[in-house]
């Protein structure tokens, strides 16, 4: 069987219909990206803070379990920076001296924990807020 160029009124019309589903996938993805813009950059803003806090408390876990030396500059830093996060985790639980200066703190992962419901909580409120607006409209 030979091929055969397809006749001009086929290639019209499959040109319309390719032309038309372009503009239709256009539209809706620019529709749907500028409606979905200030959802995605407050869910980005959460996600950042909360991301930035968990890799605070989460370094500092680590520098106090193998016991860094606090001397050091970064360490410092981490252990300034990290303090006002973990502020209202203090005491909840005891501190762990592990040995050779070592510290498990559990109060640490406490916190690393509660950020990351409040996080995830208000990343799902944002999203369930933006679902219910877009039902009623």
């Amino acid at each position: 069987m030979a091929y055969q160029k397809p006749d001009m009124k086929a290639r019209e019309f499959l040109t319309k219909i390719n032309d038309e589903i372009r503009r239709f996938f256009v539209r809706k993805t620019f529709v749907e990206r500028n409606s979905m813009y200030p959802l995605l950059l407050l869910t980005s803003l959460v996600n950042v803070i909360v991301g930035a806090a968990e890799l605070l408390l989460g370094l500092r876990f680590i520098l106090e379990l193998f016991a860094a030396n606090q001397a050091t500059p970064f360490v410092a830093w981490i252990y300034s920076s990290s303090h006002t996060l973990l502020e209202p985790f203090r005491g909840i639980f005891p501190t762990e001296a592990i040995g050779g200066g070592s510290v498990f703190d559990f109060s640490t992962l406490f916190a690393i924990l509660i950020y990351a419901l409040i996080g995830y909580f208000l990343t799902s409120v944002l999203v369930w807020s933006d679902t219910t607006s877009a039902h009623r409209a």
